[in-house]
């Protein structure tokens, strides 16, 4: 048998070009929201699904939203990922065994 191996494969989904960058950082996990068609309805996000239409998923609330739907009312402005990995010391010798 012989098989051949592409030299410059394409991946299956450009995810730099199906995802909103920009609205997924608007609502962001934590961030304190209104219901638009009922005043008065607090939630927090729980988080964005890309994958998922509509992609705002709420923490008490087990249908998901379209951003349209709702109001910010408090901004989670921490644009970063948290680690779960613990990093090395950069004071320990790693070529050490």
């Amino acid at each position: 048998m012989n098989f051949r191996i592409a030299a410059d494969p394409q991946p299956a989904v450009d995810l730099n070009l199906s995802v909103d960058w920009t609205e997924l950082f608007e609502y962001a996990p934590g961030s304190l929201v209104e219901l638009r068609a009922f005043p008065g309805t607090l939630d927090t996000i729980a988080f964005y699904d890309t994958m998922t239409v509509p992609p705002v998923w709420l923490t008490h609330d087990p249908q998901p939203r379209y951003p349209h739907e709702l109001r910010i009312l408090v901004r989670q402005d921490d644009r970063v990922c948290t680690l779960n990995h613990r990093l090395p010391n950069p004071s320990q010798d790693l070529t050490a065994s």
